[in-house]
C-alpha cells in the first residue's frame, strides 16, 4: 500500500457521483496486504458554495475539475486519524483547506467553530450537516449526518463495512477476518476501536430511528440503501436489549452470512473455526 506524502498520486477510481443534490460520492481501489480493496470518499456541499470532503482521495484532473465545480474545497475530514494516505496532498493542493481530525489522531486540529477537544461535534457552519464523534469508539471516528432535499444520508467511516463477495484465494482471507460480503463490523473495529459495546449499539439504533434515513454510505464498499433494517441487524450483533424482535421474513434467512459481526475471543480462534 503506498505511502502517506505530500504528492497528488492517484490511484483507480471511478467516476464522481451524484447520491443527492448536496452528496456527491467517489470509490477508489487499494491494494492490500489482504488484496484489492476499496475505499470511498464522499463530498458534502455546503452553504456559501463550500464543500466538506469526508476521507479525501486523490482523483484524476477531469473530476477534480468536476469537484471544484461543485464549490470551493473548505474542510478535509479525516474520519479517523489512521485515514490519512491523501490527506498532506490534498493539504499541499489546496493551503488553505481545513483539516479536521478526531481527537485522538494526535495531530493538528483544525480551527473550526465549535470544536473543542472535549466537544463531541465540530460546527461546519450548515444546520443541514452534523458531523458528531461515534460515542463508544474511544474518540477515533467521525460521522457525518447530512440533510438532503429528499431526506437524510448517513456518512460513516470504519465501523461499517459493506465490501461486495470476492472470490478465490482473496475472498478466503477477507471472510476470515470479517470483511463481508455483507454490511459487517469487522471483528477488528470492535477489537480496536469500539471500547463501550452499548454505546455504540445505541447510537445505530437512534441513527435507524431518525426519520427519512435513506443510505448509510461507508468509507469501504457500497452505500447501504436498506438503512434502518442494517442498522438494526448490525445493533443486534452488540447486543439485543430495547431491540425490536427480528421480522418473520428476516428470521427465516441464512444465519451463516452475520457470523462474521460475531466477535470471538481471538483472531486465531476466529480463523480457525472459518478455515473451511
Amino acid at each position: 500500500m503506498p505511502k502517506p506524502s505530500g504528492i497528488w498520486q492517484v490511484l483507480p477510481h471511478g467516476l464522481l457521483t451524484r447520491l443527492a443534490d448536496n452528496v456527491y460520492t467517489v470509490n477508489g481501489r487499494l491494494d492490500t496486504l489482504l488484496g484489492e480493496t476499496t475505499r470511498r470518499m464522499t463530498v458534502v456541499r455546503l452553504s456559501g458554495r463550500r464543500l466538506a470532503l469526508f476521507n479525501a482521495i486523490a482523483l484524476r484532473e477531469e473530476e477534480m475539475e468536476k469537484l471544484e465545480a461543485l464549490g470551493k474545497p473548505t474542510y478535509l475530514i479525516a474520519p479517523r486519524g489512521a485515514r490519512r494516505l491523501d490527506v498532506d496532498a490534498w493539504l499541499t493542493r489546496y493551503p488553505r483547506l481545513e483539516l479536521v481530525d478526531p481527537p485522538h489522531a494526535r495531530s493538528k486540529l483544525s480551527d473550526v467553530a465549535g470544536w473543542g477537544s472535549d466537544e463531541p461535534a465540530v460546527d461546519l457552519g450548515d444546520p443541514r450537516v452534523s458531523l458528531t464523534l461515534v460515542p463508544g469508539m474511544r474518540g477515533h471516528e467521525f460521522a457525518l449526518l447530512v440533510r438532503t432535499p429528499t431526506g437524510k444520508v448517513l456518512i460513516v467511516n470504519e465501523l461499517i463495512f459493506n465490501l461486495p463477495r470476492a472470490r478465490g484465494y482473496r475472498g478466503a482471507l477477507m471472510r476470515m477476518v470479517g470483511l463481508g460480503p455483507e454490511p459487517t463490523i469487522p471483528p477488528l473495529v470492535r477489537l480496536m476501536l469500539v471500547r463501550e459495546r452499548a454505546a455504540v449499539r445505541d447510537q445505530l439504533i437512534a441513527w435507524a430511528k431518525l426519520a427519512g434515513l435513506e443510505r448509510v454510505v461507508p468509507c469501504h464498499g457500497e452505500p447501504i440503501e436498506r438503512p434502518r433494517e442494517t442498522l438494526l441487524e448490525l445493533a443486534r450483533t452488540l447486543g439485543s436489549e430495547g431491540l425490536p424482535p427480528v421480522p418473520a421474513a428476516a428470521a427465516h434467512e441464512p444465519t451463516q452470512r452475520y457470523e462474521a459481526l460475531t466477535l470471538v475471543p481471538s483472531l486465531q480462534e476466529y480463523a480457525r473455526r472459518h478455515a473451511s
